[in-house]
């Protein structure tokens, strides 16, 4: 089982994965849409094809743009762990010091 929180680096690192697969998409339907425009193909078939394959394309759009957008949550989630990590190391490192403070008042440190 992966831990609880994962390192944020591995989060912006598959962050950057999701965004190189959302280019790979999106390319995909711009050779979509050359490809049918470049079809020199006159029936009424044709109109359906033409339709549905720019349907297509604008689906593959579609499904790029929601995985960029998985990956914008992605790496806004892991500087938001980042940050919180950050806090509990400050909080850690305060309440260590103040107990150093507090043996050494007492003469125990």
């Amino acid at each position: 089982m992966p831990p609880l929180i994962a390192d944020t680096d591995d989060l912006h690192h598959r962050a950057a994965r999701i965004r190189g697969h959302a280019s790979a998409v999106r390319e995909l339907a711009v050779q979509l849409a050359r490809q049918v425009d470049a079809v020199h193909w006159d029936s009424p078939a044709a109109l359906v094809f033409r339709a549905e394959a720019r349907a297509m394309a604008a689906a593959l759009r579609h499904t790029a743009e929601r995985l960029d957008g998985a990956a914008d949550a992605l790496d806004h989630h892991a500087a938001r762990v980042h940050a919180e990590w950050v806090a509990v190391a400050g909080a850690a490192h305060a309440v260590t010091h103040a107990g150093h403070v507090a043996l050494h008042a007492v003469g125990i440190a």
